[in-house]
Parts: structure tokens; C-alpha cells; sequence
């Protein structure tokens, strides 16, 4: 059996160990784990972005977020980096973006990040951005 077969069979009984136990505390690597996913944006006050047009994907201290214009189906923003989460502050730091967004590469912008269910909520922080986001994955 190769190491890699081994390596999967031992995480899928790790994975299942916990099963129906109580659910522990939320610690900062849990909550990392907990906003891995694909989020659809359901509400930003300060913007006109249609629900659902905005995309963001969450994974392994990276980021992405992509907005189609949802009558012509053309992709109108596409940005991403890396993310850093310290207790409940998300940073973002833009990494790449498309000629809309390119203005903004290598800025950071800050968040108080709340969970609750597969509802994320991020609150700016120096910035006026509250944005809620609901997974999709």
C-alpha cells in the first residue's frame, strides 16, 4: 500500500473519530478551517452588486473574489492574494487583479470576521465595506 493510500485512510478515520461528539470551541485554526469554502455575496449596504454575482473562494491562506455582470455574463471584477486571520481580524492583501481592480494590488483590507452557519459576515475595519456572504461549498 503506497504512502499516499495510507495517508488518505488515516485522515478519513481522524475525520470520522469525531463524529457525533460535542462540538468544541472555536479556536483561530478552527475558524480558518471553517471559512475555507466557495461564498456567494448576499448582501453589501454600500454597493449595487447584484446578489449572487459575486464569488469568493476561500482556501489555504488564499483568496479570490470574482463579480460577472449578470445580464451580459462578463466577468466585471476579478482580484485575489493571500489572507492572514488573527482571532477575529481577516486581512486580505491583494495579490492579482484584472485592469478593473489592478489599482488596488498590494493594498490590505481588514475585517472583523463572524461565522454563524454558512453565514459569513466581515465588518470593515478602516474601511467601509460590511459584506455578507453565504456558502456554497
Amino acid at each position: 500500500m503506497s504512502i499516499r493510500v495510507l495517508a488518505i485512510l488515516l485522515l478519513c478515520g481522524l475525520a470520522q473519530s469525531s463524529f457525533g461528539q460535542a462540538k468544541p470551541v472555536r479556536t483561530k485554526t478552527n475558524l480558518a478551517k471553517e471559512i475555507t469554502g466557495v461564498w456567494a455575496l448576499v448582501d453589501k449596504p454600500t454597493d449595487t452588486a447584484s446578489a449572487g454575482s459575486r464569488l469568493k473562494f476561500i482556501i489555504n491562506g488564499h483568496w479570490s473574489m470574482t463579480q460577472a455582470d449578470t445580464m451580459s455574463h462578463v466577468t466585471t471584477f476579478h482580484h485575489g492574494g493571500s489572507y492572514t486571520l488573527a482571532d477575529s481580524t481577516y486581512s486580505e492583501t491583494i495579490g492579482y487583479a484584472n485592469g478593473n481592480t489592478a489599482n488596488y494590488i498590494g493594498t490590505t483590507t481588514v475585517f472583523s470576521v463572524r461565522l454563524k452557519g454558512n453565514t459569513l459576515y466581515l465588518k470593515g475595519i478602516g474601511n467601509p465595506w460590511n459584506e455578507v456572504w453565504k456558502r456554497l461549498r
